[in-house]
């Protein structure tokens, strides 16, 4: 079982890395900065549950690393993601 989930969330990195790339350059150009740069810091944050992901598929995790510590810090980029969507839409929101 751990396993599968292990190759499920490689699966999602991939596809949200593919999309992530696509919509890249459009949205430099649509976006304003403060936008932007909660955006890199998401995606930074992303690409360590990424890391974290990859280290257990390869059998070699680090401090910290676990499927319950994947999960939790999946759920809390989730929340994160709904914050800024709402955010956007407010242009009061402060950065």
């Amino acid at each position: 079982m751990q396993v599968g989930f292990l190759h499920w969330m490689l699966r999602f990195f991939f596809v949200s890395t593919d999309q992530y790339r696509d919509v890249c350059t459009e949205a430099q150009l649509r976006m304003p900065e403060r936008v932007l740069d909660l955006a890199a810091g998401f995606s930074h944050d992303l690409g360590a549950v990424y890391g974290m992901v990859r280290r257990l598929d390869d059998g070699t995790p680090g401090a910290g690393d676990s499927p319950a510590a994947v999960r939790e810090n999946i759920d809390e980029l989730w929340g994160r993601l709904r914050r800024m969507r709402r955010g956007i839409a407010r242009p009061e929101w402060p950065a």
